[in-house]
This record gives C-alpha cells, structure tokens and sequence, in this order.
C-alpha cells in the first residue's frame, strides 16, 4: 500500500497523473535510480539531482522572476547530498537583500542554474536548463508556488498557492 512521504519544506506531490497528494513511497521507491541533468548552454556548469525531488514547482516570487528575466521559475528541489556538481569553480553565488535563498549563475553565461536555501539544505535546480527529451515525468512541476505575485494566469489544472505550501493556503480552484 502507498503510505505518504511529507516533506517540512513543501508538500510533495506524488508524480502520477493527475498529481496525487504526498508522493507516496512507492513512487520515490521507482524514483531512486532516476536522475535531472543539467546544464547551462555554455556546458560551464552541470548539474545532476539524484532521485526522488523533494519537490517540483513553477514559483512565480519576485526574487526567481527577477534573478531569471522570467515570469516563473521551474524547480526541481533536492537535498544537497542527492547533488553532484561539476563546474562549481564557474558559478557565482549572491543571496538577494532579504531572501534566505542564494542564486547561483553561470559566470560565463549567466544562466540560473540552481537556488540553494542553507536553513533547509536544499538545492533547487533548474528544470529549464534540462534536455527535454531526457526530463523524466518525476522532475515536472506539478504545483505553482507564491501565486499571489504572478505575472500571468495559467489555467494549466495544477494547484496554485498564494506563498509556499508550508506558510500559505490554497487558492480557489477557479485559478486552477
């Protein structure tokens, strides 16, 4: 039987269609040889989350707007022991005024590889810079995250919350 996986950091959703509440232990049991690569476009920087994510969302907070250019930023959050990384002597690393969140860029290209946030030692990487023919359906985000500072409206079906899940509600599923 499938007994939910939680997470303090975001409610993870389980990966099936259509995302089911808390990704159960067997999800994450098929999960643990799957893995995100990625890779900014000038190869500087690359990146591979192993495993289940502990989450997979489109956050729409000004800070990933303004670090991307974006109007979200599509994350796939791991703990820092399920990431490897090469390049690390490429990225800058800089936390915006006010956020627990550090950015890390590609010094050669500037793309945004990755978020870390230190208080919870998880590192989310980037699900743009993967190659889509290789993303697997565990990596998709499946919820949007601090909603209430969206740019555009998507009415794509998955839940949308007005902050992050551990701090925020639900909003009203006409949203969705």
């Amino acid at each position: 039987s499938c007994q939910p996986q939680t997470s303090t950091v975001l409610s993870s959703t389980c990966h099936k269609t259509p995302c089911q509440p808390n990704r159960c232990q067997v999800c994450c049991a098929m999960a643990t040889t799957k893995a995100l690569h990625i890779r900014c476009p000038c190869g500087s920087v690359e990146i591979t989350g192993t495993g289940p994510p502990i989450y997979s969302v489109f956050c729409h907070c000004t800070s990933c707007r303004t670090s991307t250019g974006c109007p979200f930023m599509a994350v796939a959050g791991f703990k820092q022991d399920q990431v490897q990384t090469k390049g690390e002597d490429s990225i800058f690393e800089y936390t915006p005024e006010g956020s627990g969140v550090a950015r890390q860029k590609c010094k050669n290209c500037m793309s945004c590889v990755a978020d870390y946030a230190p208080k919870f030692g998880l590192k989310a990487l980037s699900v743009a810079l993967a190659d889509p023919k290789e993303l697997d359906e565990i990596y998709k985000p499946c919820k949007h995250v601090c909603y209430e500072e969206r740019i555009f409206d998507f009415k794509d079906g998955l839940e949308k919350w007005e902050k992050l899940p551990m701090n925020g509600s639900l909003m009203d599923k006409a949203l969705w």
